[in-house]
């Protein structure tokens, strides 16, 4: 596969040959039918007679009635009692030969008529252009063909890469490309000719040649090189022009590779509404072959930098990893999923409890409970959230406390809900004596 880019301007010559071919052909095929059609309408214009049946350019039937050789100008009758002038040079047909070939082309029946009908056809002017039009264009694309394979041109041509011999014990971290494209340069015959017959095949490198034995390698290969073993597939008069990229390199090494955890990389957030309930790769780690030195400085591997912020709903998403130049995964791309969650409101009674209180006092508060709201994921609303939530009031507090009230608030709060609310805030309170008669005997 190969695209023209350029061709440099070469001789005149076949330019002037062709120009004299068109010129011939247009006079033989255009210009001459016209000059002898004009010769022959202007024949017929002047043998014209008195009672000749005549047809005007306009179409109109008549017969000549007189003629006015000075003025050039005919009295024709189209009807009867209705004469018209007209100049002898609108005349182009006799009417009654007109219409006996008219006649005839309808002679016979079935496929004959139909065959004087092509004939017809094929014989008409109109078929005629057609036929020098297409033999013209046909003249014009050989001409320009041969023009430009007699040219300089540079085409772009793609040739495949291999890298053979590769032990089994290796792992080739960063590959060479599948292909390079080459521009190339040479007489457009020439390089017909070469594609035609022969083509550019693969290049193929030997690993074993480029193996330096230690325990992870690079190899690199410039543009000479690459040059040098192109030439040798090329004819002699062919040039290398470019070569892109102009520098090929694969790294290897002998390493088992190591596993290492995926980390996502990135923002992650949700709407006010929602939050989220679970971030997780798919794999979770992967196998990563690089050099020893290179694997003891990592801990895990990270995802390409991602932006997944003001989530609403559950998100599946694949991301590539992030690797650089000598690594390899056992995968090049992680499965993510954001589980999204919203929050629902709830309430529950919780009862209000004394803490620390001596044997002989208790705790009477009014209302004996208290209504807690609160914010949770719809996944765990429906647990019983009534013994989560410890409202206490401890014998310290109420001791300390001046007022007749004293405001409530949470020992205990789950880690799984927020925007806590106590309604009432305050409560009434009394601490009471309670009656123990061990107490009084002792």
């Amino acid at each position: 596969m190969f695209t023209i880019l350029q061709a440099q301007p070469g001789g005149g010559m076949p330019m002037l040959v062709m120009m004299v071919a068109i010129l011939a052909i247009m006079w033989f095929f255009m210009i001459h039918p016209q000059q002898k059609q004009q010769k022959e309408i202007q024949k017929f214009r002047n043998a014209l007679s008195v009672s000749d049946k005549v047809v005007t350019a306009g179409g109109i039937h008549g017969v000549v009635r007189r003629i006015d050789e000075a003025e050039n100008v005919l009295l024709i009758e189209v009807a009867d009692g209705v004469r018209i002038r007209v100049d002898r040079n609108s005349l182009y047909a006799n009417a009654e030969a007109t219409q006996q070939k008219s006649a005839s082309w309808l002679m016979g029946k079935g496929l004959k008529a139909y065959w004087k009908l092509a004939r017809v056809f094929l014989s008409g002017v109109h078929f005629r252009n057609v036929l020098v039009f297409l033999f013209f264009l046909m003249v014009s694309a050989s001409f320009w063909l041969m023009q430009t394979l007699n040219e300089s041109l540079q085409v772009d041509v793609e040739v495949p890469l291999q890298l053979q011999n590769v032990p089994s014990s290796v792992v080739v971290t960063t590959e060479l490309p599948s292909q390079i494209t080459v521009s190339l340069r040479d007489r457009g015959t020439s390089l017909f000719r070469f594609f035609r017959h022969k083509g550019l095949s693969p290049i193929v490198f030997d690993f074993s040649k480029y193996d330096n034995g230690h325990e992870s390698g690079h190899v690199q290969f410039q543009q000479t090189e690459i040059t040098r073993l192109l030439q040798l597939q090329l004819e002699s008069s062919t040039r290398v022009q470019e070569i892109s990229p102009d520098t090929l390199e694969y790294f290897y090494t002998r390493n088992k590779g190591r596993r290492l955890p995926v980390e996502v990389n990135g923002m992650v957030s949700t709407t006010p509404q929602n939050y989220l309930l679970g971030l997780s790769c798919q794999p979770d780690s992967v196998e990563v072959f690089a050099p020893s030195e290179v694997l003891d400085t990592m801990h895990c591997v990270y995802t390409e930098k991602l932006d997944m912020t003001n989530l609403t709903e559950t998100l599946h998403r694949s991301a590539r990893l992030q690797g650089r130049k000598g690594m390899k995964f056992d995968t090049a791309q992680v499965a993510i999923t954001a589980v999204v969650d919203y929050y629902l409101e709830q309430s529950v009674e919780v009862p209000i409890i004394g803490l620390n209180f001596p044997p002989d006092r208790q705790l009477r508060v009014f209302p004996s409970k208290a209504t807690v709201t609160f914010r949770v994921g719809s996944v765990k609303a429906n647990r019983d959230w009534t013994k989560s939530f410890v409202l206490a009031a401890t014998y310290e507090e109420l001791l300390k406390n001046e007022g007749l009230r004293y405001m409530l608030h949470l020992k205990s709060v789950p880690e799984d809900v927020s925007n806590v609310r106590i309604s009432p805030m305050e409560v009434d309170y009394l601490i009471e004596q309670v009656y123990n008669p061990e107490a009084e005997q002792e």
